[in-house]
């Protein structure tokens, strides 16, 4: 008799500590800053980007909509620019100068990446080359800048 409370004790205990960590896990996701919030909207560009210049078949398959990705890139990458909050914890000297460079970077690779996609008839080939310039200049970025506090 013992063990079935000890048992139904034990699971009740095991939901209330489950429930206070999705509580907490919750709490976590409301802290989020605004570049944090600016840079999901960037990765679901990117992903949607990186999809679309995979192999030629997909390119050929999403090339309208490629284009209409690439310039919500550059408005968030213009977008991005203005924020500091990453510059406490660069792992850079001089993080102003450095977080202007690589902005202009992400801001120039963007736009170019537009332009190519909106003629609508750019090649397979320089369309994957462009969007590999975008995500080196992100890559470039988060080396510095991108520090993962969770771990």
């Amino acid at each position: 008799m013992n063990r079935k409370w000890v048992v139904i004790a034990g699971v009740a205990g095991a939901l209330v500590l489950g429930t206070a960590g999705v509580s907490l896990s919750v709490a976590q996701e409301k802290h989020e800053s605004k570049l944090e919030k600016l840079m999901e909207k960037v990765n679901k560009q990117n992903s949607a980007l990186q999809k679309g210049t995979r192999n030629a078949a997909f390119y050929k398959k999403a090339q309208k909509d490629l284009a209409k990705h690439a310039k919500e890139m550059v408005k968030l990458a213009k977008a991005a620019k203005p924020f500091k909050e990453s510059l406490e914890k660069a792992k850079v000297a001089n993080p102003q100068k450095v977080w202007d460079d690589y902005s202009d970077a992400f801001i120039k690779s963007s736009e170019e990446l537009e332009q190519l996609l909106s003629k609508g008839d750019a090649p397979y080939e320089k369309a994957k080359a462009a969007f590999g310039v975008v995500k080196k200049s992100c890559a470039d970025c988060h080396k510095d800048f991108r520090v993962e506090d969770n771990f």
